[in-house]
């Protein structure tokens, strides 16, 4: 499923909630994760033009589509 939502606190709330994960701009992760119950994972190894980071609850997602995404991310990442 794909959601949009208005702006990185809309994401965040969602993310909390146990509704997936999202990709966020770094300076914008750090922020919220000292505002919200979130947990913030770096992407290595990824060609950006800004660093990011992949926001999920603590303990890691719920739903089994964003497990299969974050464990996706991070083994392309292990892989490089």
């Amino acid at each position: 499923m794909r959601v949009r939502a208005k702006g990185f606190d809309a994401l965040a709330q969602l993310v909390a909630a146990g509704l997936g994960i999202t990709v966020l701009p770094k300076v914008v992760a750090l922020r919220l994760a000292k505002l919200s119950p979130i947990q913030m994972l770096p992407i290595r190894g990824a060609i950006t033009q800004r660093t990011v980071s992949i926001a999920c609850p603590p303990g890691g997602p719920s739903l089994p589509a964003a497990k299969e995404l974050l464990e996706f991310l991070q083994q392309a990442h292990t892989s490089k």
